[in-house]
């Protein structure tokens, strides 16, 4: 009886450990700009497990971002890891309007319960034309 009520507390713990970590955050902050070229971050979406917890997975976080140009605009999204998701495939990198951008980082991780607005996040890319 010790070990099922056990069980069941951690149960309970992973789930409320779970239903904690998905956060989003708005907001739009231009990280890139040489000129020809502005990337802006739009949102990020926190999926990955909080700091100050153990999780069974990793989890990921995905940012949502626009390019502009002289001419264009373009919106993606590029994640902490490669994921499929079931609608969509999430990447650390994709070649748009002839940029390639790779995510290299998204600090900090938040804690439980932490909600980051964009501008808190610390957003490391690599640019290559």
């Amino acid at each position: 009886m010790k070990n099922y009520s056990l069980c069941i507390l951690a149960f309970i713990f992973l789930l409320c450990v779970f239903a904690s970590c998905s956060k989003s955050s708005g907001g739009e902050v231009k990280i890139f700009d040489d000129e020809a070229t502005q990337l802006y971050v739009t949102n990020v979406d926190e999926q990955r497990c909080p700091a100050d917890a153990v999780c069974v997975w990793e989890g990921y976080a995905s940012v949502d971002m626009r390019i502009e140009n002289e001419s264009e605009a373009a919106t993606f999204t590029l994640s902490t890891i490669d994921v499929a998701l079931e609608n969509e495939n999430l990447t650390v990198d994709t070649t748009i309007l002839n940029t390639t951008i790779t995510l290299e980082s998204l600090l900090p991780i938040p804690n439980i319960n932490q909600m980051l607005d964009v501008e808190e996040y610390t957003i490391t890319v690599q640019v290559e034309y």
